[in-house]
């Protein structure tokens, strides 16, 4: 990881830059999902939205709009936005076979621009949802803002993000041999070497990614606090890690910690 604190305009126009540069491999590698988004992210969502067909669902941040796809097929009117020209254009191209009969509205929004945000509506959407992105946003006061006067009465608002108590740039994995017992084992670990204040820093979300993209780390209390001082109640949350049979060859993987998860989902209303 690399640290890194320019000022913050400039750090968002660069944000956007590198998403723009990574775009054509992010969507090659995430494509319709990889192992974190169909076995921990969306089930933890299906579970929180509850989407239903005939719902119009806004989706923050959308990317290639992997997610979209899958709310649209669940027969949702679809609304797709990023502040990523090239993530837009990759996410319309997958737009093939036959069409729906709500195809999804995809546009260019930054999630973190008030002005654009407002362009949404108002009282338009049953549900909101957020997936991965928050932590990738530099400043995210205009989206807690804009999502209580964009939900319907009643409307939902679920968002994903890395879980800030584990899965931050300043937690590492570990592993040792233990041969006090018989047979030696394998002990892994997490460490946390901070918490509360962690400054942006680089970090890839895709292995062998071209560039590395920017993280903001927030504490829970940050992050919830700001959903609460927009008038937003938190009525569900959820902490998914994999299934302590799962295996992968690489000693530091998110599979080796069934108890320790990696994703944090949480509703508000």
């Amino acid at each position: 990881m690399t640290q890194e604190r320019p000022q913050s305009s400039t750090l968002a126009r660069q944000a956007r830059e590198i998403w723009e540069r990574n775009s054509v491999y992010w969507d090659s590698h995430m494509g319709e999902g990889n192992a974190f988004h169909l076995q921990l992210i969306r089930p933890a969502v299906e579970g929180l939205l509850a989407p239903r067909p005939g719902e119009t669902v806004l989706d923050l941040a959308c990317g290639n709009g992997l997610y979209a796809r899958h709310l649209a097929d669940l027969g949702c009117n679809v609304v797709a936005c990023d502040f990523s020209e090239a993530l837009i254009e990759l996410a319309a191209r997958r737009e093939s076979g036959p069409s729906r009969t709500h195809p999804i509205d995809y546009q260019v929004v930054d999630a973190a621009d008030p002005d654009q945000l407002a362009t949404l509506g108002r009282d338009r959407f049953d549900a909101i949802v957020c997936n991965m992105s928050i932590m990738d946003i530099v400043d995210i006061n205009p989206l807690f803002e804009a999502v209580p006067r964009m939900l319907k009465p009643e409307g939902r608002f679920v968002f994903t993000i890395m879980h800030p108590c584990f899965n931050h740039t300043e937690a590492v994995f570990e592993s040792e041999l233990d041969e006090s017992v018989a047979p030696p084992a394998v002990r892994r670990s997490l460490r946390v070497s901070n918490y509360l204040e962690i400054p942006p820093r680089k970090g890839a979300g895709v292995e062998g990614q071209p560039e590395m993209h920017y993280y903001f780390h927030r504490p829970l209390s940050d992050i919830l606090n700001l959903a609460f001082a927009h008038g937003m109640m938190m009525d569900g949350i959820m902490e998914p890690a994999f299934p302590a049979e799962a295996q992968d060859d690489h000693r530091h993987s998110w599979r080796h910690f069934p108890t320790m998860p990696p994703v944090l989902a949480a509703r508000f209303r």
